[in-house]
């Protein structure tokens, strides 16, 4: 993790308000975390992290190479190109500790 990942973490972190477990996906050291835009069914772009696995990232393979930082690996809101692949949506940010505590809330609350 570089000092970037440190001090801009802050960017993209706290999923807010009522947060659907089900709805987020794990972005881990595997994936690549590159921030990008995509564009969305809806015809609009909107900014998210990449999220496929560094063998299969082609597009971003320059940008990991150089050094260009890399976001928090953790729990995003999954958000689904035209092209149909999953990326995190960006500012939908949760640790993976606040993870764990969040489904084991949700658990016991069953």
């Amino acid at each position: 993790m570089t000092d970037y990942d440190d001090t801009h973490s802050e960017a993209s972190s706290g999923v807010e308000g009522t947060v659907d477990v089900n709805q987020l996906i794990p972005i881990t050291e595997d994936c690549c975390r590159i921030r990008t835009t995509i564009k969305v069914p809806s015809g609009a772009r909107i900014a998210c992290v990449c999220g496929r696995h560094t063998l299969e990232c082609n597009h971003h393979r320059k940008q990991r190479l150089y050094g260009k930082v890399r976001l928090l690996s953790g729990y995003y809101m999954a958000c689904v190109s035209v092209e149909n692949h999953i990326h995190g949506k960006w500012g939908t940010y949760m640790s993976p500790s606040d993870y764990k505590e969040l489904k084991s809330r949700e658990a016991e609350s069953m």
